[in-house]
């Protein structure tokens, strides 16, 4: 749903990239932000490093909720918070906040 999935590349748990994939785009459904899912709080140094190498906002969602895309602002869903994050903050959001992307 993200404009590519590089980010995942920057996680500890990430899968080895063993075919070759040269290609990272995604569907691009989020305004240009990407995403991070199954999120755990520890990773917002390692992603913030990759906002500032990609130049590209991330949307963190951990396995407890989602975020759900409407075709209005989307809402975070589930019991966990969502974090957002930007070159100049971490923000994390509530169930039932709007994203403002």
């Amino acid at each position: 749903m993200g404009h590519d999935i590089a980010v995942a590349a920057s996680i500890p748990e990430a899968d080895p990239n063993d075919v070759g994939l040269d290609d990272f785009h995604a569907l691009n459904l989020a305004n240009g932000w990407n995403i991070c899912c199954h999120y755990l709080p520890e990773w917002a140094p390692l992603l913030r490093q990759e906002v500032a190498r990609s130049g590209r906002n991330i949307i963190a969602i951990p396995d407890a909720s989602g975020v759900f895309f409407d075709g209005t602002a989307p809402r975070v869903i589930g019991p966990d918070p969502v974090t957002l994050l930007t070159a100049e903050v971490v923000m994390t959001l509530p169930a039932g906040s709007r994203l403002n992307l």
